[in-house]
């Protein structure tokens, strides 16, 4: 992008209103993200600019802290981020301890078909890592994962 603008002739302009979301799923149905306090530390830990830096790069072409839903979707809001404890390492690796999380083990899907969403999960396996929560990544075609996610494959 950066060098498309500095092209004469080339005019770059925004499309899409809404752009794109990427979703970062908890299966809050088996351990340990079945723990809602588990589920919150590690929300907390995560750092939208960090994600879109990841998967963009050009600041110019992302929005962050903007909350769960997208920003000018019909479910825009901001409600609930105000629970979020402030993004201090040391304070979330004992919200973590305190969550009762043993180290059970976490497993973590990345799309490596898919370079924008390949990278975020890079960057949340990291986050989690730093956490202190162990993390098996598992690197697979977007598809596959899919079918994983949905109970309809190994």
């Amino acid at each position: 992008m950066p060098r498309l603008r500095r092209s004469s002739g080339i005019v770059l302009r925004k499309t899409d209103a809404l752009g794109w979301s990427a979703y970062l799923h908890f299966n809050n149905a088996a351990p340990p993200f079945d723990n809602p306090a588990l589920r919150r530390a590690v929300m907390a830990a995560l750092d939208q600019a960090e994600f879109m830096q990841a998967a963009v790069g050009d600041a110019a072409l992302y929005t962050t802290n903007v909350g769960i839903f997208t920003p000018g979707g019909p479910f825009e809001t901001k409600a609930g981020m105000e629970t979020l404890p402030p993004r201090d390492l040391a304070a979330l690796r004992r919200a973590v301890s305190e969550s009762g999380y043993k180290g059970e083990k976490i497993v973590l899907m990345i799309p490596t078909d898919t370079p924008h969403l390949n990278a975020m999960g890079l960057v949340a396996q990291q986050a989690m890592e730093k956490l202190g929560l162990t993390v098996e990544t598992q690197f697979m075609d977007l598809g596959t994962l899919f079918g994983r996610w949905r109970g309809r494959s190994g």
